[in-house]
């Protein structure tokens, strides 16, 4: 295979192309000391070639979140499960007794990064780029936040697809301002939101360590989903 097309520059978001073959590197998070890698439908070579991009640009290369169907690319190729993520659903014919906050907002990424940053630890927080991702990920999205004081305390990013099923792709809540149930308001929010846009049934993946979140969910009527999801790792270290 001839060299990869290759556009930006780490560690921006890396677009590598060979003839109809699409690949995608960017930071995992604003540190940059790990890459999130994404390729679409493509021959073992290039994914071959992607991978070995990627792991010249940091020294730790994430999948992006997959199910158990798609492991299998990774895993031939020398990546370990390093994160397991829990699916719920939530049927938005079930009605909730908490009001939005009337403060939620929609809007743009701006002043989501501090926020998210703030809120979880690595591995788990994002990179602008991140949050780019998870409003590009569907072809509807919004932001809903809630402000006090003139600054952002708690954001949600909704999405939704064209069959009927929307997404809460990431919620956080900045650690000064929790325990104000602005969590509960944004899943309101997000519940509103996806039932304006004619969907059936609200989605969204935690951490099946994070058992107070787990109580929060289930608390909004969301119930575990038989679909586990994971992300593989590989570090440079290995090659």
């Amino acid at each position: 295979m001839t060299a990869l097309r290759r556009e930006g520059e780490w560690p921006g978001r890396v677009i590598l192309r060979w003839l109809f073959m699409r690949g995608e590197l960017r930071p995992w998070d604003d540190d940059a000391d790990a890459a999130v890698l994404r390729v679409g439908y493509a021959t073992d070579g290039f994914v071959d070639q992607c991978i070995r991009t990627a792991l010249t640009a940091a020294p730790i290369v994430r999948s992006p979140v997959v199910s158990d169907d798609d492991a299998g690319r990774w895993e031939t190729r020398g990546f370990r499960p390093e994160l397991e993520l829990m699916v719920m659903e939530s049927s938005l014919a079930t009605t909730s007794d908490v009001d939005p906050d009337p403060l939620i907002h929609r809007g743009g990424i701006d002043g989501l990064r501090d926020v998210d940053n703030a809120a979880f630890e690595k591995p788990w927080r994002v990179s602008q780029l991140g949050l780019e991702d998870a409003m590009a990920a569907t072809p509807f999205a919004d932001t809903l936040a809630i402000t006090r004081e003139g600054e952002i305390t708690a954001f949600a990013i909704v999405g939704a697809d064209r069959h009927g099923v929307a997404y809460l792709q990431r919620i956080a809540t900045a650690p000064q301002w929790r325990g104000q149930g602005f969590g509960s308001h944004l899943i309101e929010a997000a519940h509103s939101w996806a039932v304006a846009k004619g969907c059936e049934r609200l989605l969204l993946n935690v951490r099946p360590d994070a058992k107070n979140v787990i109580d929060l969910y289930l608390a909004h009527h969301f119930e575990p989903h038989d679909l586990s999801l994971r992300v593989f790792r590989r570090d440079n270290l290995e090659d």
